[in-house]
């Protein structure tokens, strides 16, 4: 046993994904353990649903880079671990080596991921009571079974994004109008890269599976349970989207919002309208967390420029049966589309102000849509502002 804090460094080969989640377990110990991860060939990116399922522990991945062990600090580890991988790294000098053969999770339903971090808490607990260190809750909570499963299912965000108004104003899909470079729809992946589980609720599915795949979103087998029509795709750090189509066409948001949340797997769901270029992680994940912590709640949605927002809020995921409803009872009597706000009077709604968000951010640009030519003259000037 080391006398001073244990140094230990967990490796696999692309350092996306196990041995990220090791590293963050060890972390979780404090100032009383120093902890690394690495691989012989790193992917560059941290698994995204790696990131989300940690996220429902309490730790933020999106901190961590993926990295090659060239990159580490110099000195000896106390314990170099592999995951299973094949990486021996020789290289590294190191009092202590073990192989802890867990299977990758990267292809994995969500149910299946989740118990491959609870093996990895429950391995780097066993690790550090080794090194006399006391493991983190979590870990060996996860590790024994003792309630976090329970926590984690009922904390499962996606995330939906209705993109599929006719954009008369704009004259072109408002997603796919690109600000400060880079589009819309790109600019909402980015900010929301901690949520793993994306729908994508439009129109017309080329124009977006094109632009997604432009940016490296490549093609996935389709589960059975998306919607006919729809497409699957996975992102270099496995990240998973499916493009659903409207059920009917020209019924407003509604309609979209209620395909998004049926094609959706998430307890929790955000939904943001597709013409949203400043909306940030801090908002998302405040908005998660207020209708999270109390299960009365149908909805958290923000108020600001004088009036609610329903396409920048947090639903739970079965209110979508209602949504459908709505709108299918006005398809059959060819009425106009039926309102958000009418959606909204029938649910249990807790709006939140631009004061009670206070400290992640200006609220007004967030909620702004790129809606006509004078709104993308205004994101273009705040996109130039920001750098």
């Amino acid at each position: 046993m080391s006398r001073t804090r244990p140094r230990l460094l967990f490796v696999c080969v692309e350092n996306s994904c196990r041995s990220q989640m090791a590293e963050a377990f060890a972390r979780m110990a404090g100032d009383r353990v120093e902890a690394a991860s690495g691989g012989s060939r790193p992917s560059g990116v941290v698994n995204a649903r790696a990131i989300e399922i940690m996220s429902e522990l309490g730790y933020d991945l999106r901190a961590h880079r993926s990295r090659g062990l060239d990159e580490l600090s110099a000195g000896a580890f106390d314990a170099v671990v592999t995951m299973g991988c094949g990486d021996a790294c020789p290289h590294v000098p190191a009092r202590r080596r073990e192989d802890w053969a867990i299977r990758d999770p990267k292809d994995l339903p969500l149910d299946e991921f989740r118990a491959v971090r609870d093996e990895v808490g429950r391995r780097v607990s066993d690790l550090l009571l080794e090194f006399g260190v006391k493991p983190p809750a979590c870990g060996r909570g996860g590790a024994r079974g003792r309630g976090v499963h329970r926590r984690v299912t009922t904390a499962t965000r996606s995330l939906v994004i209705v993109a599929g108004g006719r954009a008369r104003r704009l004259g072109r899909d408002k997603p796919l109008v690109e600000i400060g470079g880079r589009a819309i729809l790109l600019r909402i992946l980015d900010a929301t890269s901690h949520i793993a589980d994306v729908v994508l609720a439009v129109r017309d599915v080329p124009p977006f599976q094109s632009a997604l795949a432009a940016d490296g979103w490549e093609p996935r087998a389709e589960s059975a349970d998306r919607r006919p029509g729809s497409v699957a795709l996975r992102d270099p750090s496995g990240r998973e989207l499916v493009v659903v189509p409207d059920p009917v066409s020209d019924l407003g948001p509604l309609a979209g919002l209620a395909s998004g949340l049926d094609a959706a797997r998430g307890a929790i769901c955000v939904v943001l309208a597709g013409d949203l270029p400043f909306v940030a992680p801090d908002l998302v994940d405040r908005l998660c967390r207020e209708l999270a912590g109390d299960g009365g709640l149908d909805a958290v949605v923000p108020r600001a420029r004088g009036r609610a927002q329903p396409l920048c809020a947090a639903y739970r995921r079965e209110v979508g049966q209602l949504a459908t409803r709505l709108f299918e009872g006005t398809a059959a009597r060819c009425d106009s589309a039926p309102s958000m706000m009418k959606f909204l009077e029938q649910l249990r709604v807790r709006f939140v102000t631009t004061e009670q968000l206070a400290g992640i951010g200006d609220l007004e640009a967030m909620v702004r849509g790129v809606d006509s030519p004078d709104d993308l003259a205004w994101a273009v000037r705040c996109a130039a502002r920001a750098g």
